[in-house]
């Protein structure tokens, strides 16, 4: 059966085609308080491209033995030269293939939600009384319930955080609480330097885009912009703004805890930790296993690595991607 992206791609012929966007996610239908009314087009071509870059980082895989530049490539996000360990093409292949498999047939159970933009939590206090599922004050033998004396162990775990301090996030939309770090009665979009977060442990599944933060970055418009074969560029030049979606969906579909964003977002962190991960600060109860193996969990290595692969295919294979530089094979 042909998928809902393949559908999608297909529209230019088709009068009538229903978006991958509202098939995959559900989103309030409004365009303020983190509805993307009016943006399907926007989010439907980001899911399209994100399919691109998970079957680029597929077939990438599938040329590991029999392309040179491909090792070269793995090896420098991946670390796999250093290792020799075929765990991490394990780890590697399944999160491609899990991407890839929600942007063909969504997840199973209920849908995750879409926002774009984070006004859709509403700051509360722990004193404040709790709402039930069905967002009414919640009632206990008659009485009043108050957040911190909600008994759940997701309550009380955020009500004694201390670093940092957790404050509760009501989500009116689908009438449960997100916690997580204060920021003071603003939004976390509110910072021009928060492009998107993913939650999959509060009992629902969101993904927050904050989308007028994602088209002021000076990542290219679409996939497909004219950048191959210019020597010297950043690979980072070539991201288009669908990287940030495309990063995000490994957190939703794998979860936040198997994916955190170590060592972070930056190539010069990526490359080092491919090759050293013990210069790099990590959690104590996590231990580095081996170079490169937690940068398999890491969402952003797979944008480096998908994105330099798909310009090496559509350079002709006449470009490598391996360091921070484009240069000629």
């Amino acid at each position: 059966m042909r998928s809902l992206l393949t559908t999608l791609v297909l529209s230019c012929v088709v009068t009538s085609v229903r978006s991958a966007f509202v098939d995959l996610f559900s989103s309030p239908s409004r365009s303020d308080y983190g509805g993307c009314d009016g943006q399907t087009d926007l989010i439907d071509t980001w899911l399209v491209e994100s399919l691109t870059l998970a079957d680029a980082g597929l077939e990438a895989v599938a040329d590991y033995d029999s392309d040179l530049v491909v090792r070269l490539m793995f090896d420098a996000f991946f670390g796999q030269k250093q290792t020799g360990d075929r765990e991490i093409f394990d780890v590697v292949s399944a999160n491609l293939n899990q991407v890839a498999s929600f942007l063909q047939k969504g997840l199973s159970g209920n849908k995750p939600w879409l926002f774009c933009d984070s006004s859709w939590l509403v700051w509360s206090e722990w004193q404040d009384v709790a709402k039930d599922a069905r967002g009414n004050d919640l009632l206990i033998d008659g009485a009043l319930v108050s957040l911190q004396e909600v008994d759940d162990e997701r309550y009380s775990k955020a009500f004694k955080a201390t670093d940092p301090v957790q404050v509760p996030y009501f989500a009116p939309d689908v009438n449960n609480y997100l916690f997580a770090s204060d920021v003071k009665g603003t939004s976390f979009c509110a910072s021009g330097a928060s492009l998107a977060g993913t939650q999959t442990e509060a009992g629902f599944k969101s993904v927050t885009l904050c989308l007028n933060n994602i088209l002021r970055t000076p990542e290219i418009a679409t996939l497909d912009t004219n950048t191959v074969g210019r020597s010297g560029l950043s690979l980072t030049k070539f991201f288009p703004k669908s990287a940030t979606l495309f990063h995000e969906l490994f957190h939703l579909v794998s979860g936040q805890l198997e994916t955190e964003d170590v060592p972070g977002y930056r190539y010069a962190d990526v490359a080092a930790y491919a090759t050293s991960p013990d210069d790099i600060p990590y959690p104590e109860e996590k231990d580095p296993k081996t170079a490169g193996y937690y940068n398999s969990y890491n969402p952003e290595i797979y944008v480096f690595f998908c994105v330099a692969y798909h310009q090496y295919v559509a350079s002709g294979r006449k470009w490598k991607f391996t360091t921070s530089r484009s240069s000629a094979v």
